[in-house]
């Protein structure tokens, strides 16, 4: 699954994507198609999520594989699908990231820290330890939050 991750996120020779026409990544300038593609594929980031038990047997494969950058674990779906759901301090997930640091290391990829929006402080632990690429959650809590945070602020108490 990484190898045909590569192959469709990338331009050759890395991988097999379709280079269009005018992209905004190149700022929409004509340019020719090897430098093109160079600039694409330095402009990628493909991120390998480590979110079940089958992903963590495969870590040291998954960061084997060129064009793979970022090993991204997944601590909402390691916990569950280990059976601890939520329990983000439990040691199924720090071995997670130890496992997957690692092959990260062996491998000359980045660990990614994921699903731990709610513990700062587990985030702040894995940084140190190794972390580079962190998820902090996705776009409509973030903003659903703020705009909670905001609402709060000027909401008048009855």
């Amino acid at each position: 699954e990484a190898e045909a991750i590569v192959r469709a996120a990338r331009y050759r020779p890395l991988g097999e994507r379709s280079l269009l026409g005018a992209m905004p990544q190149l700022g929409y300038r004509s340019m020719p198609q090897a430098e093109a593609m160079r600039r694409l594929n330095d402009a990628t980031t493909v991120i390998a999520m480590i979110e079940s038990p089958e992903g963590l047997d495969a870590v040291d494969a998954i960061a084997a594989v060129p064009g793979i950058d970022v090993l991204l674990v997944g601590a909402n779906d390691i916990s569950t699908a280990h059976g601890v759901a939520g329990q983000y301090d439990h040691d199924v997930v720090s071995d997670a990231y130890a496992r997957t640091l690692a092959a990260c290391t062996a491998h000359g990829k980045v660990l990614g820290v994921g699903g731990l929006a709610s513990r700062p402080d587990l985030i702040r632990q894995y940084v140190a330890r190794g972390g580079r690429y962190v998820s902090l959650g996705g776009d409509l809590s973030m903003l659903l939050s703020a705009a909670t945070r905001t609402l709060d602020a000027v909401t008048c108490p009855p």
